[in-house]
């Protein structure tokens, strides 16, 4: 199931998931902000779900 990501918290630029083998991260695709959140040790068996991370923050 894919979730809609919020916007970036920093600049609120549109933001993207990408994924590799072992690492899943969330990024700004604004390349002057070009905030990241990461993942290490992700699986698709279990684990955190990063879109949900992602917007579960808080407002600031």
């Amino acid at each position: 199931m894919s979730v809609e990501l919020k916007p970036c918290p920093f600049c609120g630029s549109e933001a993207e998931l990408r994924e590799t083998d072992d690492i899943v991260g969330v990024c700004c695709l604004n390349v002057e902000c070009g905030a990241v959140v990461t993942f290490a040790g992700f699986t698709d068996s279990g684990g955190i779900d990063p879109e949900s991370a992602w917007n579960r923050r808080t407002q600031a």
